[in-house]
């Protein structure tokens, strides 16, 4: 706190001794303010009140940057910077004071904001992700927002796999964000980054392997009700549809040992790389305990080695 009073301080002495006009001044009064109470907060995000009965969850970390020099947009309207954030104030007439007006982070919002749609496109993933590497590009030093990249990769990865062809893996993209996390993290020793990422692409083998576990209960559930249903046409006479369903179920029954076995091997593909994931996820240097927590349990529910796929479907 001591050290953000001093920071602020300089600010404004800055600008007695260079010179601030009037308004500028009154710009720097307002936004330092907040700054301010950004700068004591000992949460991950802050929430600033804005003019109007608005608000804005501010990356804290952000907080710390030095503030920039007034910019004036006019007369009544001016703006600083703390790293990529830009806090904005100007004159309410009807108030007859300044007032904090807007706060935003362009790239960090937008690339949020397409991320947070439930209904997002992979085309919409795509455009998430050069705003979110620009927001990488403008605070390295901050680890939450490259694991929100990471995870939108990801999201992105899960709507593109279908026809290619390592559809298990996490692709290129997302492959290459994580280890630049894990060089990161361990030249920024942030070791609960690094946890998080890994814990992300576990999440991602998890869900894969419980779609391919139903698709593979689920393969051949449909015959039980055709054969039944061909002997109620033999009972009722119906020799069209009798014929209709022998050469559905003959045809499921042709093409679903080819079904299996692909199933099988992409499951047990699965499984070994998250066994892969999982011997790289730790604990060391984590103190979060929540996080700690959480890893320990993921790493004791995972059974590695993977047992060969012949051994495992012989029977």
């Amino acid at each position: 706190m001591q050290r953000s009073m001093k920071v602020i301080t300089a600010t404004l002495m800055a600008c007695t001794l260079w010179g601030c006009s009037k308004t500028e001044d009154r710009v720097l009064n307002v936004v330092t303010h907040e700054i301010e109470k950004c700068r004591a907060s000992t949460e991950r995000f802050h929430e600033v009140k804005l003019h109007g009965d608005r608000s804005y969850q501010v990356l804290v970390e952000a907080c710390h940057e030095p503030i920039s020099e007034v910019e004036m947009a006019n007369e009544w309207r001016g703006q600083v910077r703390t790293g990529p954030v830009v806090w904005m104030a100007g004159e309410d007439k009807a108030l007859r004071a300044f007032v904090l007006n807007n706060v935003e982070w362009p790239d960090l919002d937008r690339a949020l904001s397409m991320a947070d749609d439930p209904k997002a496109s992979h085309g919409t993933l795509s455009e998430a992700e050069a705003s979110f590497a620009k927001a990488q590009q403008a605070f390295p030093k901050n680890g939450w927002v490259r694991l929100q990249r990471l995870e939108n990769l990801i999201h992105l990865r899960e709507k593109t796999r279908s026809g290619t062809e390592a559809p298990e893996t996490l692709g290129e993209e997302a492959q290459a964000v994580l280890d630049e996390i894990a060089a990161w993290a361990g030249e920024a020793q942030k070791p609960e980054v690094l946890a998080g990422a890994r814990m992300l692409a576990l999440t991602y083998y998890e869900d894969y392997i419980r779609r391919q576990e139903g698709a593979l209960e689920a393969l051949g559930s449909r015959n039980p009700w055709i054969e039944a249903a061909i002997e109620q046409a033999i009972k009722d006479g119906d020799t069209k549809t009798v014929q209709e369903y022998q050469a559905e179920l003959e045809e499921r029954l042709e093409r679903e040992p080819a079904e299996r076995e692909a199933l099988e091997v992409r499951l047990h593909k699965l499984k070994e790389l998250r066994c892969e994931q999982a011997s790289q996820l730790s604990v060391s240097g984590v103190e979060d305990n929540a996080l700690r927590e959480e890893v320990t349990q993921k790493k004791a529910s995972i059974t590695c080695p993977v047992p060969p796929r012949a051994e495992a479907s012989a029977e």
